[in-house]
């Protein structure tokens, strides 16, 4: 039984969480939790990178978008720029450490820093098993999905860790955390950015700087659309694995991820938030 002291401290808790991600009224102006922050979302254009910048234009940032295709690009900052908000598209590779480099210098041109690095870049777009997997297929895209949020980390450093302040959110996957025959290269790569989040978050902590991590499930993107479409098979696993009975949407993820970036979770570092309707609490044999 719950003594009455610690339901009082919870409820205060919750309450004081709630007045930190309520929008607030400032001189006739409605703000939110990320007023007057820039951040920077790597694969910004579309899925959940996309649902990422836009969440956290409407909670009051200044966005930079990054993603390999100008034209996505420039498509999803207008949409960011008619929330009022302000926004810049820079394509980039990010593999390519230069190439970042010159992101977060082009943020830092634009908006005066960089407050909030969200490394969700990430592709897999092939299945083979360990056996049958190329190497050089192997090692593209686990660049893609590791040391890309690798690269954002060193780039932004000297910015977050100058100015002790800001965070960094990396998009893992529940594949980091499971075993996903037939996606070892995506997997290994998740697995790794998970590690890479709570090291870095202890190595950070001191110059108060926090590094969490958000694991989605399955989530309704480009990535896995044409599965969805051509394999009803597919469909039903899947969301047979799912305790809440419905694929995540992109919305879901940007709703966890706008959550560790603002002042509601300044206590929060070094953890990874699963958003999987339940999955991997569940029986995932045969997918």
């Amino acid at each position: 039984m719950y003594s009455k002291g610690f339901a009082a401290e919870t409820s205060r808790a919750v309450a004081r969480c709630a007045f930190l991600m309520a929008p607030k009224e400032v001189r006739g102006h409605v703000t939110g939790p990320l007023e007057g922050k820039v951040a920077i979302v790597t694969g910004g254009s579309k899925g959940i990178g996309r649902a990422i910048a836009l969440a956290f234009a409407e909670a009051g940032a200044a966005v930079a978008l990054a993603a390999r295709g100008q034209e996505d690009l420039e498509r999803t900052a207008k949409e960011l720029e008619a929330r009022g908000r302000s926004a810049i598209a820079v394509q980039t590779d990010v593999t390519d450490f230069e190439q970042v480099q010159a992101l977060v210098a082009r943020t830092v041109k634009a908006f005066g820093t960089v407050d909030i690095l969200v490394n969700n870049a990430g592709a897999a777009p092939f299945m083979s098993t360990v056996d049958q997997i190329r190497l050089d297929g192997f090692d593209k895209y686990f660049r893609i999905n590791f040391h890309g949020a690798l690269h954002g980390i060193k780039a932004v450093a000297p910015v977050l860790l100058g100015k002790q302040d800001g965070c960094v959110l990396n998009v893992a996957s529940v594949a980091g955390f499971i075993a996903s025959p037939g996606l070892t290269y995506y997997a290994s790569a998740k697995a790794a950015m998970i590690s890479l989040t709570r090291t870095v978050a202890q190595e950070w902590a001191a110059y108060r700087v926090r590094v969490n991590a958000v694991a989605p499930g399955w989530i309704e993107t480009p990535m896995n659309e044409g599965a969805r479409a051509l394999m009803p098979e597919f469909e039903r696993d899947v969301l047979a694995s799912i305790p809440l009975g419905r694929w995540g949407k992109p919305e879901d993820v940007a709703g966890a991820a706008l959550f560790l970036c603002s002042p509601a979770a300044s206590f929060i570092t070094g953890a990874v938030l699963i958003t999987d309707g339940g999955q991997t609490l569940s029986t995932l044999t045969g997918l």
